[in-house]
Formats: C-alpha cells, structure tokens, sequence
C-alpha cells in the first residue's frame, strides 16, 4: 500500500486525484490532503508518506523543506503537478533523483507507482552489470557512473550524447561536487575497474575481436543496452 499526501489548492483538481485513488484503492491511499504549505509541513512531520503530490506553486517551498529537514527518503517520492510543460523551479531539484513533472492527472498515480517499482529493478540491472565488469562500489565513482546510467535511462530519447553538458551537472548538484570531481571520481572508478577484470571479460562484454580498452561513455552506453 502507498500512502499519499497532496498538496494542492485547487479542490476541483484535489476530487479528481481521490476519483484516480478509488480505482485503485488495493495500492493507494491518501493519507492526508493540505490546501496550504503550512498544514502540509504539520502532517509531513508527524506521518510517513510513500508519495508526495504538490502543485508546481509549492514545489520550490517543499524541496527546500525537505533538503532542510535532510528528508531525503522522499527523493523518488515527489510528483509536481504542471500546468505547462515548463515548471518555474528554482529550488536545487536535482537532489532528488526522480521528481516526475506531470502535466495532466490522469493516471498519474499509476505512473510513479510502475515507475517505483521499475526502478528498483532497474538499478539491480545497472549493479549487476557494472559488478559484472568488477566496478567497486567502494568507490564513489561507481556509485556516479550507476547514477550517470540510470539518469540516462530516465531521459530515454532525450539524451543528445553529451556527458559533461547534460548529465554531470545533474550528479554533481545532487552530490554538492563540482563537475570535475564528479568526473575525476568516474575515471578514478574505471581505472581501477579495468586493473581488476580480466581482459577475457571486457572483450567478450564488449563484443571485441581484440582486447580494447573502453572509454567510459563506451561502458556507460553498452551497459544502458543491456538493461
């Protein structure tokens, strides 16, 4: 059972998200319902909730709230209801590794609800995977370049190729590094990785006739294949 709180003031959109839960009263419920930001951070305090809904006129006040407070079991949790497929957020979002931007109701709830449960099983893939190369998740690296892959997998087609430009900053903001460390830590990971695995290994992995060393944009994209 996921438990939700909404916070939301519009009573009109506040019925059609309840209508939503009826349907699927054996998962959802909703737990409590806030018109206002302040009656939102009472309930938030006092009870665990597995979703969060907020209209995207809160979303700046309740992500610092939660970053505040360290809150950070929430970050896979938040739904921000758009009108518009821009949001105006200025908060440091990208903490929270997924924050859905909905733009319409319907079927919202499922959606993150799949998606919660997906992305368990998908980081499993991606672990497994860099495991598999001997990635040693004692260092931070490997825990970047996991972040790194599945930030791509959620970008789907929308991913342009560039590493630095449109993924680094998304890990180096959620971890407070800059994008060099971020960086530095990935190759850091990968060097070590490519002394432990066996040549056999890595050329079988990656379909090599002979035994190549492979960059680490080459690792990231022939993992996100596998998955």
């Amino acid at each position: 059972m996921y438990n939700v709180i909404i916070l939301e003031k519009n009573f009109q959109k506040i019925e059609k998200i309840i209508n939503i839960v009826s349907i699927e009263k054996n998962f959802i419920r909703i737990l409590n319902v806030a018109s206002n930001y302040k009656s939102f951070v009472e309930y938030l305090i006092e009870y665990d909730y597995d979703i969060i809904i907020v209209n995207e006129s809160f979303v700046n006040n309740v992500i610092d709230f939660l970053k505040e407070k360290e809150l950070f079991r929430y970050k896979n949790s938040v739904i921000v209801l758009c009108e518009n497929k821009t949001c105006s957020i200025t908060s440091d979002i990208f903490l929270f590794e997924n924050v859905f931007f909905i733009s319409k109701l319907e079927n919202t709830l499922i959606r993150i609800i799949n998606y919660k449960n997906g992305t368990n099983m998908i980081k499993e893939k991606i672990q497994s995977e860099l495991k598999c190369l001997s990635f040693n998740y004692s260092y931070v690296g490997t825990r970047y370049i996991e972040d790194i892959i599945f930030e791509i997998y959620k970008m789907k087609d929308y991913f342009n190729g560039n590493l630095k430009k449109e993924i680094y900053p998304i890990i180096a903001r959620r971890y407070n590094k800059s994008i060099d460390s971020i960086y530095g830590a990935v190759k850091l990971s990968t060097k070590n990785m490519l002394l432990d695995c066996k040549e056999d290994t890595i050329t079988k992995y990656f379909n090599y006739n002979n035994f190549i060393i492979p960059k680490i944009k080459e690792i990231i994209i022939v993992v996100l294949n596998k998955l």
